[in-house]
């Protein structure tokens, strides 16, 4: 068959709705059209600045509508073409939290919002990069509107559908704009991972795959914990990839040969100078001390430090040292990499699980294992209490001196939950899709990405590289350490 025949059968199925149904996509689309641009009149005959109020309100409204328009224009594109949709590969790259329903429509709101001269706050110099953007984003997708609403004019009051390869054409158009301007935003409001970043992430995810293969082999993982997504592989997992990736994988992502910290995956960067030491401690102990250490690795219920083992030997002492170095490493993803621990084990899901899952369901077991640890951490003796670098020096000097050095336990994190808004009394900005929540490491509490800019070492804390800080913390920070007798 011809494309024009092609086209105006498709046009029969999408384009004639009964008058009185309104059920028909494209009549659908007309009717949110009409009432986004209703709307949108309100708001321009009122007086901005005596009626604060009405606008705010109707501002509301009139993203509502956007959102409705926008899943409409996405339905129809994925109807009209299908073959012709611009790839979003890109967005295996951002933050979990940012993917979500409604996505389009808010960076649609936001480029109208470029568009008219505003600015992002904090962000001005991004803002100007992706302005000219914005302004194409509002122009290509007033003409796409404009063409369905003509179309589905036509359609309605009984016109024969045309071959309307223009229509597809814009479709087409706009499609690919709107996906360039959500990179570029996106990028511009939070952190995005470089291809280097994300080809280092592939390498754990290996990693993580053959871990947890070699564990399912030897009996330290069930087939059932997979399959069932037990949230404590949350835990398991990272610990026995560490250990692996040391023993098996001289040349992994964890070698640190020829490689400077930097080039290192940031999962482990902060470790660089700690990772050869305890591959060497590693080397020096006997298969049953491995094979303790192994059995004490995968044992995160509270308690597990008291194992009954640890008096056998002499070696006790070196096997409790790396459970606490390697427990410190795996650990800390948990709380500073929860995105990618979440994509780490959905690979893992997806290759592991007895049936294949698709990857909504295997993200949101990931998601619900990472809410199940959060809500549970009274139930898991997971934290480390010594810093890792008294446990390595624990290792170095066995019993000689006989006592450690310990830094102060670092402060429990305010939930997520507990505040919709940035905690900084001189900020208080809500918390939206690009407004993320963040957590200062000094203190534990909750704020946005712009009050906690400050990047400083905390040793007595057992952050011996930068880590993030609200704006009062920062400025406290050095009277901390000299308190505690250790000077960032």
């Amino acid at each position: 068959a011809s494309r024009p025949a092609m086209l105006q059968s498709l046009g029969r199925k999408l384009f004639l709705p009964h008058r009185k149904s309104g059920s028909e996509l494209l009549s659908r689309y007309y009717a949110a059209d009409q009432e986004l641009v209703r709307v949108a009149q309100q708001i321009k005959r009122l007086d901005a600045d005596k009626q604060q109020d009405r606008v705010s309100e109707l501002i509301g409204e009139l993203k509502e509508c956007q959102q409705r328009v926008m899943k409409l224009m996405l339905e129809l594109m994925n109807e009209l073409i299908p073959d012709r949709r611009h790839p979003k590969d890109f967005r295996m790259k951002f933050p979990d939290e940012v993917v979500q329903e409604g996505l389009e429509g808010q960076l649609w709101y936001a480029s109208e919002c470029l568009a008219a001269g505003s600015s992002i706050l904090y962000r001005e110099v991004e803002a100007e990069s992706i302005r000219p953007l914005a302004i194409q984003v509002t122009r290509e997708g007033e003409k796409t509107r404009r063409l369905l609403r003509d179309e589905a004019s036509r359609s309605y009051f009984g016109a024969e559908p045309r071959a309307n390869r223009r229509l597809l054409d814009q479709l087409a158009l706009f499609d690919r704009i709107l996906a360039e301007f959500e990179l570029s935003y996106v990028s511009a409001m939070v952190p995005v991972k470089t291809m280097t970043e994300m080809d280092q992430l592939q390498e754990v995810a290996v990693l993580f795959s053959e871990t947890a293969a070699w564990a399912l082999a030897g009996g330290h993982i069930r087939r059932d914990d997979i399959d069932e997504c037990e949230p404590t592989l949350m835990i398991v997992l990272p610990r026995l990839a560490v250990l692996h990736g040391l023993l098996v994988h001289p040349d992994g992502p964890l070698s640190t040969k020829d490689r400077p910290a930097n080039k290192l995956c940031p999962l482990f960067r902060a470790f660089h100078s700690h990772l050869d030491r305890v591959r060497s401690f590693l080397g020096k102990l006997k298969q049953s001390d491995r094979d303790r250490l192994v059995r004490r690795l995968c044992l995160t219920e509270s308690g597990d430090a008291t194992d009954a083992e640890a008096d056998v030997d002499a070696d006790a002492d070196r096997v409790a040292g790396l459970f606490k170095v390697i427990a410190g490493v795996a650990d800390q993803i948990q709380s500073n990499y929860a995105w990618e621990l979440r994509y780490l084990l959905r690979c893992v899901y997806n290759l592991h699980c007895s049936e294949a899952v698709d990857e909504a369901a295997a993200s949101a077991a990931a998601s619900t294992a990472t809410l199940a640890v959060e809500e549970g951490l009274d139930a898991f003796d997971w934290q480390v209490t010594d810093s890792v670098q008294s446990a390595l020096t624990s290792m170095a000097t066995a019993a000689a001196t006989g006592a450690e050095a310990s830094a102060v336990e670092p402060p429990a994190w305010v939930p997520d939950s507990a505040s919709d808004v940035c905690t900084n009394r001189r900020c208080g900005q809500a918390f939206t899709i690009t407004r993320r929540r963040h957590h200062c490491r000094a203190c534990g509490g909750l704020f946005c990405s712009a009050c906690t800019r400050a990047r400083r070492a905390l040793p007595v804390l057992g952050f011996d590289s930068p880590v993030r800080l609200c704006d009062a913390c920062c400025v406290s920070a050095a009277a901390v350490n000299e308190n505690n007798g250790d000077r960032a």
